[in-house]
């Protein structure tokens, strides 16, 4: 399984979390849209370790894959790109969508 590591602190309860995994994948071919849920552990160690999550994140990703590539690491890899320079993060919708932008794809064991 792969996961998403970058450090992310819930805004709510000052939670640290560094180890984010696609719960669900939704694809929308008609639309070229994808949602996914996004579980967020504070460790890989604590989720390898049975821990539950601390948080999710939903995020909508206004493309989708072609049919040959594999969902959920195509997803994985949207989620991880930068914003572009035009998106203003200071406005919640935006900031949600690039929360995990710059991090890094690891490999974890469940």
């Amino acid at each position: 399984m792969k996961f998403i590591e970058k450090q992310i602190e819930n805004e709510e309860t000052g939670a640290l979390a560094s180890c984010h995994v696609l719960s669900s994948v939704t694809i929308d071919y008609d639309n070229q849209s994808v949602s996914a849920v996004i579980k967020s552990f504070v460790s890989k160690d604590k989720k390898e370790a049975g821990k539950q999550p601390i948080f999710h994140n939903i995020v909508t990703i206004a493309a989708a894959p072609d049919y040959d590539l594999a969902p959920n690491e195509w997803v994985l890899k949207e989620l991880i790109k930068p914003a572009p320079e035009n998106v203003d993060l200071s406005q919640q919708y935006e900031a949600q969508k690039y929360i995990f932008a710059g991090g890094k794809i690891k490999d974890c064991e469940k």
